[in-house]
């Protein structure tokens, strides 16, 4: 958990599992955890990172998602990032965090 316990980052490593055809519903999942505002899960694609990203109330992913090129919906949203996963969660994060989520 993230700035307060409002945002919540979840890594897949596909070496490690099979759920790659569950990971929408990993992250969908992830938003009933109490406090949860925006839920984010990332992905490795050979050095980028696909990211899928969700959020309660307010808070627009879709505009974020779209500054990377991605898009969705209000809720809604997924992305792919030219960078490996720990170098796309503090961009993201820092995304998050300057746009006030």
């Amino acid at each position: 958990r993230l700035l307060d316990g409002k945002v919540l980052f979840i890594t897949v490593d596909p070496a490690k599992t099979n759920l790659t055809y569950e990971m929408e519903s990993i992250v969908e999942l992830s938003m009933l955890e109490q406090g949860i505002m925006v839920s984010a899960l990332f992905y490795p694609l050979n050095g980028r990172t696909k990211v899928s990203i969700r959020s309660k109330d307010r808070i627009n992913v879709d505009e974020l998602a779209s500054s990377f090129g991605g898009g969705g919906h209000r809720n809604a949203a997924g992305f792919v990032v030219n960078l490996p996963i720990q170098k796309a969660q503090k961009l993201i994060l820092a995304e998050i965090e300057k746009r006030g989520f």
